[in-house]
């Protein structure tokens, strides 16, 4: 499956919120909650249920997770009308630098290739 980054670099293809709402699995959602909440609620202090795992990907526009719907580097990319953060002029800004403290390293390395592959 090709990736579909989110604006922070996240392949939302392989989120498990995403998934289980492509799927419509119910049983994914309750599960995909309560890891959510173990992890993610941590850190924003939120916790989740089956009904909050309705995702149809970052740069959808369409529906979001309550905590990438309220994500400062997301906001900031719909207002830059950019594909993602990898396509903005201001790259590597602040924003992004403290998101990339909360992700995951590949959402970095998913950015930087989408970059390179841009140049070349």
């Amino acid at each position: 499956m090709a990736k579909m980054l989110g604006y922070c670099g996240m392949d939302c293809a392989e989120c498990p919120a995403y998934i289980a709402t492509q799927k419509k699995d119910e049983a994914m959602k309750v599960k995909v909650a309560e890891g959510f909440t173990s992890t993610v609620g941590k850190a924003f202090g939120m916790t989740f249920t089956a009904k909050d795992i309705n995702c149809d990907g970052c740069v959808a526009n369409k529906t979001l997770l309550k905590h990438c719907a309220m994500c400062p580097v997301r906001k900031c990319g719909v207002d830059m009308a950019v594909e993602n953060c990898g396509a903005c002029e201001d790259w590597g800004c602040e924003k992004l630098t403290k998101q990339f403290q909360l992700l995951p390293p590949h959402a970095k390395t998913n950015l930087e290739a989408f970059r390179a592959a841009r140049k070349s």
